[in-house]
């Protein structure tokens, strides 16, 4: 006669379930963290190799969407693109590549997604003069 828990199952039996329980979540823990380990990591995915002299940002970024999936997306308006930078660059990442290019510019960037978005700097608060205002509110 074997031996049975309170609910009527016997002790070889609630083993094995026990067993399987942990296999699947073993299973499922394994599948996410080998899920995370093939995200895309975009700056690391490309090798930049570039060689322009005098050249302005706007066709930096053109020659940089054509090395890489990465798309730019800027307000011609906001920016001054028309500056002219000069940059030889071999197997450096896509991040390096536009901290070099930008550097100096105003001009920040952010990733999201396989899309760089580029803005204006916010004005840095040391050069921002105080004005003392006075006077009488009525």
């Amino acid at each position: 006669m074997k031996k049975t828990l309170t609910n009527g199952i016997d002790k070889d039996r609630y083993a094995l379930f026990r067993f399987l329980r942990i296999m699947k979540i073993t299973c499922f823990l394994l599948l996410v963290a080998f899920l995370q380990l093939g995200a895309k990591t975009y700056s690391q995915e490309y090798n930049i190799q570039l060689r322009l002299d005098n050249t302005t940002i706007r066709n930096v970024l053109t020659e940089l969407e054509k090395q890489s999936d990465i798309t730019f997306l800027y307000n011609d308006n906001r920016l001054d693109l028309s500056q002219k930078v000069s940059l030889n660059v071999r197997d450096k990442d896509l991040f390096e590549v536009l901290d070099d290019v930008l550097k100096g510019t105003g001009i920040q960037f952010k990733l999201v997604e396989d899309q760089v978005i580029l803005i204006q700097s916010p004005p840095d608060k040391r050069m921002v003069q105080k004005i003392k205002v006075s006077g009488m509110v009525t």
